[in-house]
């Protein structure tokens, strides 16, 4: 006889989601294999920490629909649709347990990617890092007993639990009410280790390029980072920051790093590589920018041009490390008044800096005032205002958020009156100083 059919509902509502499974199951029902329509919705994605015993961000509110199928090896999402707030990505997802642990292809394609919706707050991938302030002994924050910890998305215990690959076609990438672009990203995690391979996005005059791998192993972890950045509109990360602000202008970045480091924060204390960057603001806020290089190069050009009514025009700063020492390449800035060379020993280890600008003046006026600016210190107390925070984390920050940051053009509308040229042509011959480095060094 012909079989028959079961209609099934199956209902789940824990840690501030709910979960559901409907459909009809053939009779007799087979064990192994079978095909339900699923759905999960929830607030946020990190009240599922302990029931996944993973440290997710806080995204949300989320949605999920798909057809599940269980299958002889494995599972199946087919016909999947992912909401986040505006975000919306369809699919497909299929996991296999056949070998030593499970292997997961996940494919998607969105066309619209909203990233204010996906707002990192204070989480972090290498998880929650507390520490007990002084004085707050005593205090009513949770002993280790008491706290529940779970696994961070890069802790070993996490990577180690499946191999996946991810790919992601993006159509448009907004920034609030700004357009950057389109994209993609394809990222994979074998054996252990994470990989960004890569991410790109194009955008109408720009594009990023940008890779990443991390290898948590016994004592150390290995990371490699590589960017490369043309034409980045800085004026969209201040709307971010600051809807009203009117700070605008374009940046270049080149950065290659390797470093065999203890965790993701320490990758510059450790690394090697090039790190380099041009800058053309326009109405500059240092309040607005998370870049360390420019926060810390753009004071010395206002200790050395201090005019009320100086601009800086431009920057570029070339830099080479080893073993988490800077040395400069190349440091060139101009301002209204001042063109200025620059030398640097930054130690990201020792975390001390020695800085000297020589500036020369523009206009005769000026001439007195080009005064050389030496600093010397930690980088919590050399005097110029530059956070710690700036120096030391900033490039963490670009690493786990790169979409923050949409890309034009470096030199847009009119040019300033002064210098750009300068900058672009010391930018240009960067790469001729890069191969002095290298021969010197044979």
């Amino acid at each position: 006889s012909e079989p028959g059919e079961l209609p099934v509902t199956l209902s789940f509502a824990a840690a501030g989601a709910e979960l559901e499974f409907s459909g009809a199951v053939d009779l007799p029902v087979k064990r192994k294999t079978f095909k339900m329509a699923m759905q999960l919705k929830g607030e946020k994605l990190d009240s599922l920490n302990e029931f996944l015993n993973i440290d997710l961000p806080p995204f949300g509110p989320y949605s999920v629909d798909a057809q599940f199928a269980s299958t002889e090896t494995g599972y199946d999402l087919s016909n999947l649709e992912i909401r986040v707030g505006s975000s919306y990505l369809t699919g497909n997802l299929s996991m296999n347990n056949a070998g030593d642990k499970p292997d997961i292809t996940v494919q998607f394609a969105s066309k619209t990617l909203q990233l204010d919706d996906f707002a990192l707050g204070d989480w972090s991938p290498e998880g929650k890092k507390e520490t007990m302030e002084d004085g707050q002994e005593g205090s009513e924050k949770e002993s280790p007993e008491q706290a529940t910890t779970v696994p961070s998305f890069l802790s070993p215990e996490f990577l180690s639990r499946v191999n996946a690959t991810l790919s992601i076609d993006m159509q448009q990438i907004l920034s609030g009410k700004d357009t950057l672009g389109s994209g993609s990203l394809t990222s994979d995690l074998k054996d252990g280790k994470f990989s960004i391979t890569p991410l790109e996005i194009e955008l109408v005059n720009g594009k990023v390029m940008f890779e990443f791998s991390f290898y948590p192993m016994a004592g150390e972890t290995e990371i490699y980072l590589a960017a490369n950045i043309k034409n980045l509109d800085i004026g969209i990360i201040a709307h971010r920051i600051k809807p009203e602000s009117t700070m605008g202008g374009t940046l270049h970045l080149d950065i290659e790093l390797d470093s065999t480091a203890p965790t993701l924060s320490e990758l510059m204390a450790y690394g090697n590589g090039n790190f380099d960057l041009a800058f053309v603001p326009v109405n500059f806020d240092a309040s607005l920018m998370d870049l360390w290089a420019v926060n810390l190069l753009s004071a010395l050009a206002s200790e050395v041009d201090s005019e009320p009514k100086s601009l800086i025009n431009c920057l570029v700063a070339s830099f080479a490390m080893e073993e988490g020492l800077m040395q400069e390449r190349t440091i060139f800035m101009d301002t209204t008044h001042m063109s200025i060379e620059g030398q640097a020993h930054i130690n990201f280890k020792t975390e001390r800096i020695k800085v000297k600008m020589s500036p020369k003046a523009k206009r005769p006026e000026f001439f007195s005032l080009a005064t050389p600016v030496k600093v010397k210190g930690s980088f919590e107390e050399f005097g110029i205002g530059i956070n710690k925070l700036r120096l030391t984390t900033s490039v963490a920050s670009f690493i786990t958020s790169p979409l923050h940051v949409p890309l034009r053009r470096l030199f847009v509308g009119e040019r300033p009156e002064d210098g750009v040229e300068a900058c672009h042509t010391a930018w240009n011959n960067r790469k001729g100083e890069m191969q002095k480095a290298s021969g010197a060094g044979d």
